[in-house]
């Protein structure tokens, strides 16, 4: 099973983050491959973290504007390109088609709009996303 974890940039609650990655293993007896986006800072920073760090497997998909790294999920060739808005709207697309779940970390009065945008992706996808206060 792919699980999406995103979050948002101001979102600074780790232990949260920790408990809810580590439970997920009570849920299911499937595999568990967490998928990320491979944001830097908030949320997102925790979620690889804390995915790494309890064996889970773990993939993102970067904006094709980055270079790949080690959990990169695209093909070489799809980085290096010029940066543009819209490659985190094509990330979030192929991010929405990829998983199977989406659990988010996000604060209800959070106005940024990387996560926001994923939301509305993954909504047009029909996953179904579990939001995280």
């Amino acid at each position: 099973m792919k699980i999406g974890i995103i979050g948002s940039n101001i979102y600074e609650d780790a232990t949260k983050i920790k408990k809810t990655i580590f439970n997920l293993k009570t849920k299911t007896t499937e595999p568990i491959t967490i998928v990320g986006r491979g944001g830097k800072d908030g949320a997102e920073f925790y979620i690889k973290k804390y995915a790494l760090e309890f064996g889970y497997k773990y993939e993102e998909i970067n904006p094709c504007h980055e270079v790949k790294n080690l959990y990169s999920l695209m093909p070489e060739t799809w980085y290096g390109k010029k940066y543009s808005s819209f490659n985190f709207i094509l990330r979030d697309k192929i991010f929405s088609s990829f998983v199977d779940r989406v659990l988010c970390f996000k604060k209800d009065d959070d106005k940024g709009l990387t996560v926001d945008n994923c939301i509305k992706s993954l909504e047009k996808a029909n996953r179904k996303i579990i939001i995280i206060n």
